[in-house]
This record gives structure tokens, C-alpha cells and sequence, in this order.
């Protein structure tokens, strides 16, 4: 992953919450990389730190843009929360065409 900045929170010398930007395009920035400690979840420390993140990249870029599980509901409701739409997609494999494999050495 290509980053451009990261930001975060941190609380009594102690990281907390962060979010990256990483690999934007001119007219779209894209956000990555949203985390928050386990113990500190509920607090809207992942919405602090993600409004910044969403206003610094929409300055530059014009638009913005994540990738999110469909099963992370509680992500969703973040990102919607903040502005984002939700929009499936989908990813496929050709089915004669084998996986991939890790290389060991």
C-alpha cells in the first residue's frame, strides 16, 4: 500500500485511532488503513479521526472513497455517518484459471 499521510489519536501519550491516505488519484482521494483500539471503540474516536482524514483528502482531491467488508456493519454506519454512500461491488475468479499460491522459500 502506497500511504500518503496517516493521522491519528492519541490519548494520555497512548495511539489510539488511526486512518491513512493511500493511493489517491487527482480526482479521488481514497481513505485506508481505519483502526481503533479495541478498548477505546464506542468513544467516536474512529469518527474523529476519519472526518479529518475524509476533509483533508475531499480538499485535495475533490472526492473520496474506501473499500469496506459488507459484513462490517458497524463500519458502514461510520462512514455513512460522515457523508459516505455505500456501494456494493463485486470481485470475481474465473474458475479455469488456478488461485494463487503464497511462495515459500
Amino acid at each position: 500500500m502506497v500511504v500518503g499521510c496517516w493521522a491519528g489519536i492519541r490519548q494520555h501519550g497512548e495511539l489510539v485511532a488511526v486512518a491513512c491516505e493511500a493511493w489517491s488519484a487527482p480526482t479521488v482521494g481514497f481513505m485506508a488503513g481505519v483502526a481503533v483500539a479495541p478498548d477505546r471503540r464506542g468513544q467516536g474516536l474512529g469518527a474523529t479521526v476519519c472526518a479529518f482524514v475524509l476533509g483533508e483528502l475531499a480538499d485535495q482531491h475533490g472526492r473520496v472513497a474506501l473499500l469496506v467488508d459488507s459484513w462490517n456493519t458497524t463500519a458502514i454506519r461510520l462512514y455513512r455517518g460522515l457523508g459516505m454512500t455505500w456501494r456494493p461491488i463485486r470481485s470475481a475468479r474465473h474458475h479455469g484459471v488456478p488461485s494463487l499460491a503464497p511462495v515459500r522459500p
